[in-house]
């Protein structure tokens, strides 16, 4: 969905159904191994922004008048730092 996350929430909220659910996985943002990742990246000459980490508060803050959000759970492991 980097770095085109906003327009992809939008796109989520637009088609689905009333009462539905939307879950996903992404790399958040100031987590143990996006830190793991940005060290990587800065010895990554091919580092593109679409590699990003997301920052899942920003989002929901952004779009919390359009989902209620149930349960946020922050769980990465070792498979982000290869993403």
């Amino acid at each position: 969905m980097q770095p085109h996350v906003d327009a992809a929430v939008e796109e989520i909220h637009r088609t689905l159904r009333p009462g539905g659910f939307f879950c996903f996985a992404e790399p958040h943002a100031r987590s143990l191994p996006d830190a793991v990742r940005h060290l990587w990246y800065k010895l990554d000459p091919l580092f593109e922004r679409n590699e990003e980490a997301i920052d899942v508060d920003r989002l929901m803050a952004q779009h919390q008048d359009r989902f209620d959000f149930i349960t946020t759970r922050y769980a990465g492991n070792l498979a982000y730092l290869l993403v």
